[in-house]
């Protein structure tokens, strides 16, 4: 007999959490489900959906880590975000699950494939080419006469 398998849900502020918890619940009932909220979370809109509340930290770095050690220790099958940013997609190839999805608003699941290159590299072209367009007006607005 195979063990149940745990979802991990991470909370975003945003209007389909409990969409997605439901829908996530609904389509592996027997699953051990894991919400991973922050303190301020009323958790009585938990109640008969998940099996288990884990409080997060925080976002400073010092929380994100305990956060993280959070992740780890819940020994995920399955971690799902609600938004496909590049800090979610790192926390999500972080918590050690197997499999890491992002549940859509919309309500379909895509599996996230962190890569770190691509991201750097994006990051460092758009930093250049703003460097380069805040010296070309600077060089113009310089140029400008007072007169």
């Amino acid at each position: 007999m195979n063990p149940s398998p745990r979802i991990g849900v991470f909370y975003s502020h945003g209007p389909h959490f409990l969409r997605v918890l439901k829908q996530v619940r609904q389509k592996q009932p027997g699953a051990t489900l894991i919400a991973f909220v922050p303190h301020t979370f009323p958790a009585q809109y938990l109640e008969g959906i998940v099996s288990e509340v884990h409080r997060t930290a925080g976002t400073r770095p010092a929380a994100a880590l305990k956060t993280l050690r959070q992740l780890r220790a819940a020994r995920l099958d399955e971690f799902i975000v609600m938004f496909d940013s590049p800090r979610l997609q790192l926390l999500a190839a972080l918590s050690g699950a197997p499999t890491r999805a992002c549940h859509t608003v919309d309500g379909r699941q895509r599996p996230i494939n962190f890569q770190v290159i691509r991201p750097l590299l994006r990051w460092a072209t758009r930093r250049i080419r703003g460097q380069f367009t805040y010296w070309r007006i600077r060089r113009i607005v310089r140029s400008q006469s007072l007169d």
